[in-house]
């Protein structure tokens, strides 16, 4: 199973507590993943990352629906120390012409064979980004 874990709103959360809280709060995106697989996958899963606001989990658990909820739960609930008190209680920080840019989340697609045949690993990887962009749409 693939798991295609991506963070969501770094840009305005940049913009507001700049680049260094910004590597911050990725490093603690890593950190979550790697303690909910650790917790809940199996010794011969992988974590890695794509691309600076991308994760990638590869694993065999069959307790893949229950990391999947763990790690939307905790990241969601720690990423909140990293904004300020105002942020937090709007649940965004506000932009220019009144809206708010919300605060960071995850958006995870999951693809297994299940969702197959894919005859190579662009294919995998493009299904799975798919299904993040439609989890995204469902947060929205």
């Amino acid at each position: 199973v693939l798991l295609y874990i991506g963070v969501d709103n770094v840009a305005s959360f940049n913009t507001e507590y700049g680049f260094v809280a910004g590597d911050e709060a990725l490093r603690f995106a890593g950190d979550v993943i790697q303690d909910t697989v650790t917790q809940f996958g199996t010794l011969d899963d992988f974590v890695g990352r794509a691309s600076n606001e991308v994760f990638l989990v590869i694993s065999r658990s069959g307790r893949v629906p229950i990391m999947v909820e763990e790690l939307g739960e905790r990241f969601e609930k720690g990423v909140q120390l990293y904004y300020k008190a105002e942020h937090r209680e709007q649940g965004g920080i506000p932009q220019p012409g009144g809206s708010l840019a919300p605060l960071m989340s995850f958006s995870i697609g999951v693809v297994s064979d299940k969702d197959g045949p894919f005859y190579d690993i662009h294919e995998i990887t493009q299904a799975a980004a798919k299904k993040r962009r439609a989890d995204q749409r469902r947060d929205a």
